[in-house]
């Protein structure tokens, strides 16, 4: 009984949390929409959600054939923006690629923008786990980031100039 109780109380928890998200989404970061199925990142890139599985370079080799890259989040400006469209896109705490991967001990963007300056790590992370050099949003909470190996296979975020 009280175990129900306790899950319950996350679950509650977790909602709020969502709720509050919406919120800060509906007021501080609407949707605007670029060409096709894409919405603004920011004044020069837009951003899209495909709901493909994938490890991390094949889902790179997807965003280049949209002509872009796995995300890159540089500023707390970005990291709301795409939280934002991830909290739309489907209501759920699905981990998402972004395009941050460690290579030599440091973490870069794959876009070749250089190294982050901008992390929203989620407690513990990231941990130096060897073959865990990959990066992944929405890791136990909405928006932390952890590192996992690049074979794994989550949903695809991607950015393009426009």
């Amino acid at each position: 009984m009280l175990l129900l109780l306790v899950l319950m109380m996350i679950a509650a928890s977790a909602a709020d949390e969502r709720d509050e998200l919406l919120k800060m989404c509906r007021d501080k970061y609407p949707p605007q929409a670029c060409p096709g199925y894409w919405y603004r990142l920011d004044g020069q890139r837009c951003m899209s959600v495909f709901r493909s599985f994938a490890p991390f370079d094949i889902a790179e080799t997807y965003c280049k054939r949209e002509g872009g890259h796995l995300i890159s989040i540089n500023n707390l400006s970005d990291y709301n923006q795409v939280l934002c469209m991830l909290l739309r896109d489907r209501y759920t705490r699905n981990e998402h690629w972004i395009g941050a991967k460690r290579s030599q001990g440091k973490f870069s963007w794959v876009d070749g923008s250089g190294p982050l300056t901008f992390t929203k790590w989620a407690p513990g992370q990231p941990d130096n786990q060897q073959q865990q050099d990959c990066v992944v949003m929405n890791y136990g909470s909405w928006g932390a980031w952890k590192t996992l190996p690049c074979s794994e296979n989550r949903l695809i975020m991607c950015e393009r100039r426009g």
